[in-house]
């Protein structure tokens, strides 16, 4: 409709000025054809390549804005992944650091078990230097305090406990204390090959406790590993 009013003014207009008549009408007229032109304009329907352009972008932000949530979806689900993979390798290492410690801490017990054996046998003439049962061995009173031990445990800690039998009961508390080095060294020696012993340690001595079944008879003392307390009763 605009467009016909537009059109009409236009035509009127050259025909008033080749009849050389007013022109006030037919500007009139064409004032009022482009008013009609631009509300009938805004009236049409919007163009389909506008349509087009306005959905290809609102589907490429919405592409983009999926992309985004999907990467940052992904990047999330990875670092999960990889905490749990690190956590479980971690918990894994853990677990066989400590069962290595434990596997250590037996062998050490089970092998000053058996040199406290052989130092028995030894004592008594009873096996030969490598071990082996003799019928006509020579007593050796070097080892004459491994007679008055039951066991030795050694600890976690680097520390022992004795358990002694009445024999040891019955020395002087010097003697006591001479047969107490001697099964600390005999210890370390033997728990040195599994565990770690230091210099400091072999030549100061270690934290050890003496019972007698469940009755605590001594200890070595803080200030020197090589001086010990002994309980009277």
């Amino acid at each position: 409709m605009g467009m016909f009013a537009l059109l009409g003014g236009f035509g009127w207009l050259i025909f008033s000025f080749f009849k050389r008549q007013k022109k006030r009408w037919p500007l009139l007229t064409m004032v009022g054809a482009i008013v009609l032109f631009s509300i009938g304009g805004s009236l049409l329907p919007p163009d389909d390549s506008s349509k087009s352009a306005e959905t290809a972008s609102s589907k490429k932000v919405a592409s983009s804005s999926k992309s985004k949530s999907s990467k940052k979806s992904a990047k999330s689900s990875s670092s999960v992944k990889a905490k749990q993979v690190a956590s479980k390798s971690s918990s894994s290492a853990s677990s066989s650091s400590s069962s290595g410690k434990e596997s250590n801490l037996k062998k050490a017990n089970d092998d000053i078990a058996k040199t406290l054996k052989e130092q028995q046998g030894w004592a008594n003439g009873t096996l030969d230097k490598n071990g082996n049962p003799t019928q006509n061995g020579t007593p050796n009173p070097a080892f004459d305090f491994a007679n008055t031990i039951s066991s030795i445990q050694w600890g976690s800690d680097n520390q022992i406990k004795v358990q002694v039998n009445p024999s040891f009961l019955a020395l002087t508390d010097d003697a006591k204390s001479q047969a107490a080095t001697k099964t600390q060294n005999m210890a370390m020696a033997s728990a040195s090959q599994f565990v770690k012993v230091t210099d400091e340690q072999f030549v100061g001595g270690i934290g050890s406790y003496f019972y007698y079944g469940s009755r605590a008879i001594g200890h070595t003392k803080i200030t020197d590993q090589h001086q010990y307390t002994w309980y009277q009763r």
